[in-house]
């Protein structure tokens, strides 16, 4: 029998040539996203763009267009873009839903365990690679320039319940 009107029934059926996923979150290789929504295997998906593209690369610059996403960093976003400012990325984990990028060691005096860039997409996050000089997305919150002037890595939200914070980490790295 049919359904009853105004009951849904569950997920359409996919269609010939139709996109599965949406355009949130995920990680984007020059103009072309490739993941849906931030769940466990997008974020999957997003970890190992990252471990392709930003493993191993300096960061010149951040520049924090937008506080709400580094709210969770407390000593605030000058402090955030200081402490990642002369940095290089060494890994890229996933523990959930929540992504770190470990930094190679600083000068701070009580690093202890090292640091890491922490970062969670919330239900809008992209990470997106792209080239230096693209035109600004709309909902560019943090752009990452890097020393060897290879592509950025941007971080846009358009609800901004996303987030990014350098977090000291605490014993053994997680894989």
């Amino acid at each position: 029998l049919p359904p009853a009107h105004g009951v849904r029934t569950g997920a359409r059926p996919h269609q010939e040539g139709s996109r599965t996923g949406s355009r949130r979150g995920g990680l984007a290789h020059t103009h072309r996203e490739l993941s849906g929504v931030p769940e466990l295997p997008e974020v999957e998906v997003v970890r190992r763009g990252l471990e392709a593209h930003v493993l191993g690369r300096t960061i010149r610059s951040v520049e924090v267009l937008h506080p709400r996403p580094v709210r969770r960093h407390l000593p605030g976003a000058e402090d955030f873009a200081t402490r990642l400012t002369g940095r290089t990325f060494t890994a890229a984990h996933r523990r959930g839903k929540y992504l770190w990028l470990p930094l190679d060691a600083s000068s701070r005096a009580d690093e202890g365990a090292g640091d890491a860039l922490l970062g969670h997409l919330g239900m809008s996050g992209q990470l997106r690679i792209q080239p230096p000089g693209a035109p600004d997305e709309t909902h560019l919150r943090v752009r990452f320039c890097f020393t060897d002037g290879g592509p950025e890595l941007r971080f846009v939200d358009q609800r901004t319940f996303g987030g990014l914070s350098v977090e000291d980490l605490v014993g053994a790295v997680l894989a």
